[in-house]
């Protein structure tokens, strides 16, 4: 098993002192989906260039800009502006916070929609470069007015030692016979979490053996009620579906996928989607909307759905417009079709697993992706 690099000080690192200084600007702190990737991509890239990190998120009250200006005056004074290259691993909004920053300074950020917030227009400029982490989000940005000269597209991962095909299960539910379809995520609209839910109900009611595990919450909505969601489905067979809280660490999770035998991620829109690359890692094959960018990094591998682009109709960002832009809606009827093929060919579903978890293992793990991120700092670095 790999050793994996910790946040440590005072350390000798074997760096050429010519390569720069990065200095993380983010929260690596957390479960959620900006702080799995700061904290996964930091911690790989710390492998090969000397890395600190200003712990920050925007509107934290355990965050301050101060201790941002702080820091980044220390490296300065240190090391000069041409040593250090800044970046800011958080919502574009945030980006203000790079402004006369030294360095060169990057803005590495995810967004789901065709239109981006009225408040991330600004802070855009603030920054020599954007990454993002698929060619989808770089139209993205270029639908929305962005020179895509300035974006880089710099690929999200997978810890390839947690998430594994081989590894401890959760007996009780991998002992449960029959078919096991799993989501693990938030329960949202742009997740179609309901909507997978019910076509699930609507394909399987009445019938043994076949499950749909579901770990899903909202701590974004608030008084968000997870038992008053499922109650508006009108299910025929509740049954079936088996509630999983919010597991602690991402072992539990790779245990928990483990146990299942496929995946069901029909989203309208991913910005990367960790916990389909993370569940396909560990050997379940991926069911998903062929859009946004699953579609790039699963190409091939997954089984992908059609799609009909609509508005988004439920506001969740400020535009003063009012457009929220497009995603795209699944074909229901082609889900409810492939998970019928999957019950019915469980050998072909464990082989589609074992392809996937290959190929996002071998060309996503996080050291592989961290690698990319050194080169191409290396070269911003260079001008």
């Amino acid at each position: 098993m790999e050793d994996r690099p910790t946040w440590k000080t005072g350390e000798a690192m074997a760096i050429p002192t010519s390569d720069p200084v990065v200095h993380a600007v983010t929260s690596t702190q957390g479960y959620l989906g900006y702080c799995v990737h700061a904290r996964e991509f930091f911690c790989g890239l710390s492998r090969h260039l000397p890395v600190t990190c200003t712990q920050w998120q925007q509107n934290s009250p355990l965050h301050d800009d101060n201790d941002v200006l702080r820091d980044r005056e220390l490296l300065a004074r240190r090391y000069g502006s041409e040593r250090v290259v800044s970046i800011g691993l958080s919502l574009g909004s945030a980006f203000y916070i790079l402004e006369d920053a030294p360095g060169p300074r990057v803005g590495y950020t995810v967004w789901d929609t065709t239109r981006l917030p009225d408040t991330w227009a600004k802070p855009l400029t603030m920054v020599d470069r954007i990454w993002v982490p698929s060619y989808w989000a770089r139209g993205v940005l270029g639908d929305n007015g962005v020179d895509v000269a300035r974006v880089d597209v710099m690929p999200e991962g997978v810890d390839a030692v947690v998430f594994r095909p081989d590894g401890p299960r959760i007996e009780n539910i991998a002992n449960l016979p029959g078919f096991k379809f799993v989501n693990v995520g938030k329960f949202e609209e742009r997740k179609a979490t309901g909507e997978m839910i019910k076509a699930f109900d609507d394909e399987f009611a009445g019938e043994k053996d076949v499950w749909f595990v579901v770990s899903c919450y909202n701590p974004f909505e608030k008084g968000f009620d997870l038992r008053a969601a499922i109650r508006a489905l009108n299910l025929r067979d509740p049954g079936r579906l088996l509630f999983i809280p919010p597991v602690p660490t991402h072992l539990d999770v790779a245990k928990l996928y483990r146990s299942c035998d496929a995946f069901l991620g029909a989203s309208r829109a991913e910005g990367w989607g960790l916990c389909h690359m993370e569940a396909a890692a560990c050997g379940l094959p991926l069911v998903t909307t062929n859009y946004s960018a699953p579609a790039e990094w699963a190409a091939g591998q997954a089984y992908f759905l059609d799609y009909e682009m609509t508005e988004v109709k439920t506001p969740f960002f400020i535009r003063r417009d009012g457009d929220q832009g497009e995603w795209a809606e699944p074909d229901w009827g082609q889900f409810r079709r492939v998970m019928r093929h999957l019950v019915n060919n469980p050998d072909e579903a464990r082989w589609r697993g074992q392809e996937i978890s290959g190929h996002v293992r071998g060309n996503y793990a996080w050291p592989v992706t961290a690698r990319k991120g050194a080169d191409l700092i290396r070269e911003i670095a260079a001008g």
